[in-house]
């Protein structure tokens, strides 16, 4: 399956390609030449042909590609008031406010908790106005700034309401001050098609739910999520619905949006908090992505960039062998390492992630922090067991990482752990995430 996504990094310096045992000699052993030779790489598509030679030239750049998320729709009305009208705020109709009660009770709305007391009251009357369809909700405060914060928080929160676009507003003015807010959703189709089409996508939700033990730990349960959405994903920029979960559940074709709320709507039913976070990318698009919790801990995770296809020059140019794979180097990182693509919007605080005990390269033992030739064939070992198409390990840091690439690429010590791989590995590096991919 071809894909149109870039991924390993987003606007990263990615090396790309194919390595050469020394002069073609038998790849169980190194030859002296095939170790102490340097490297020239030659470009194939967007993959380099190295061979032992005396020049090294980088492979191109390979960019991500996201999507610059579409405005929420949001439409004004205005009723200028009469100077002998008196209108007097109405107070929220209390079957909407009982709704949100049991709302809040039994979902886990990462949003609604860092918002103030005012900001969750008017939250809480958008959520049920939304989730029953009501039209001119008279809201408790002529903020419009106020209804807009509490609005885009119910939909960072609840990635069920799929239905809506946007919203419309009324402000019922005297001279220039409003007197009175009402509120109506942008629904994009009716409640009875809404309640028909939730009814197919909680079966497929269920369906996925079923392949995980309920009592599986959290890195189980959020690698499963993460890698099934990326497996039957295929990112497309003109998918219909792909600002929601229906493009992810049922059309199997999504953007970034797509990919995160459905990931946080799974996570949140398996009992793992799970946010949406909104912003933009290094190259200026916006994104999004999520904040987890693991084992007590926040993370980040991004299962967009998880989907690892690389764009190349045309498909008839694809070097034989190469094919998309997961990318784990967004599965369950710190603020540090997604600060340095990503950059969220600024409408709620997000937490400190500084812990690494969750991360996906921790947890499988292809964690560096000092270069290890055990780790390195541990690692390939498990992932031929496994069957697996690559392996990748990650470093610590930049000199752990060059350490790495000098071992295993310009001495070529990568052909003592692949028996059978006689002459080629391919490869691709990523200097800001300091991790070396090989395919097996």
């Amino acid at each position: 399956m071809k894909k149109s996504l870039a991924v390993l990094a987003g606007s990263l310096a990615i090396l790309a390609g194919v390595i050469l045992y020394g002069i073609l000699g038998d790849g169980n052993t190194m030859s002296e030449k095939g170790a102490n030779s340097t490297v020239k790489s030659e470009k194939y598509g967007e993959f380099a042909t190295l061979s032992d030679e005396n020049e090294a030239e980088s492979a191109q750049n390979v960019d991500v590609a996201t999507y610059a998320d579409s405005e929420l729709k949001v439409d004004v009305n205005e009723v200028v008031l009469d100077e002998d009208v008196s209108e007097e705020l109405v107070e929220p109709d209390e079957e909407l406010a009982e709704i949100a009660e049991d709302i809040h009770e039994t979902t886990y709305e990462y949003a609604y908790n860092e918002l103030n007391a005012n900001e969750q009251e008017i939250y809480s009357i958008v959520l049920s106005s939304l989730t029953q369809y009501a039209t001119e909700t008279v809201l408790p405060t002529t903020n419009i700034d106020t209804l807009d914060k509490a609005f885009n928080a119910v939909l960072i929160d609840h990635p069920e309401i799929f239905y809506v676009d946007g919203y419309k507003y009324t402000k019922y003015t005297l001279g220039k001050k409003i007197m009175k807010l009402s509120f109506d959703g942008s629904y994009t189709m009716s409640k009875e098609e809404s309640d028909a089409l939730w009814n197919e996508l909680d079966a497929v939700l269920t369906a996925i739910e079923m392949n995980v033990d309920a009592s599986a730990s959290d890195y189980d349960k959020i690698k499963y999520v993460y890698d099934t959405i990326v497996d039957q994903t295929e990112y497309d920029l003109a998918a219909d619905n792909n600002q929601n979960i229906i493009s992810v559940l049922i059309g199997k074709r999504s953007v970034c949006q797509g990919y995160a709320k459905t990931v946080q709507l799974l996570l949140n039913r398996m009992g793992i908090n799970t946010t949406l976070v909104t912003g933009y990318v290094s190259n200026g698009q916006s994104h999004a992505w999520n904040l987890v919790k693991a084992d007590g801990n926040w993370y980040y995770l991004d299962a967009t960039w998880g989907d690892a296809y690389y764009m190349l020059a045309g498909d008839e140019d694809m070097p034989e062998g190469i094919s998309g794979n997961t990318n784990y180097d967004y599965l369950l990182i710190t603020s540090d390492d997604i600060a340095m693509t990503h950059t969220p919007d600024e409408m709620i605080e997000l937490p400190v992630c500084n812990c690494m005990e969750d991360n996906y390269y921790v947890k499988e033992g292809l964690f560096f922090e000092s270069f290890d030739e055990n780790c390195v064939s541990e690692g390939v070992n498990r992932a031929i067991a496994l069957g697996q198409d690559t392996v990748t390990f990650r470093c610590i840091d930049g000199s752990v990482y060059n350490t790495m690439m000098d071992e295993l690429l310009e001495k070529q010590a990568i052909f003592k752990y692949m028996p059978g791989m006689n002459k080629k590995v391919r490869y691709v590096g990523n200097d800001k995430m300091h991790t070396l991919t090989f395919w097996l």
